[in-house]
């Protein structure tokens, strides 16, 4: 792809953007792919009502864009 990018959604809300990716492959960008989330562990927010998704929008070289959105499942991490 031409560029990559991609938000971090709870809900309707960006939790993160990811940085920009150019000229590289969906398998490349997603093998690095990582999120550090602010307080996170601090805050312990349950999650398990949320709908939390990670959204990518893939460029290629006429500028036409393909978008991937995944949703993904969060494990509680609070006792």
């Amino acid at each position: 792809y031409k560029k990559i990018e991609c938000n971090l959604y709870e809900d309707n809300n960006i939790i993160k953007s990811c940085d920009i990716k150019y000229n590289t492959t969906l398998k490349d960008f997603l093998s690095t792919l990582t999120f550090y989330i602010d307080n996170y562990e601090q805050v312990c927010k349950n999650y398990e009502d949320s709908y939390v998704k990670l959204s990518i929008i893939a460029t290629i070289s006429d500028n036409s864009e393909t978008t991937y959105d995944i949703p993904l499942h969060l494990d509680s991490n609070c006792n």
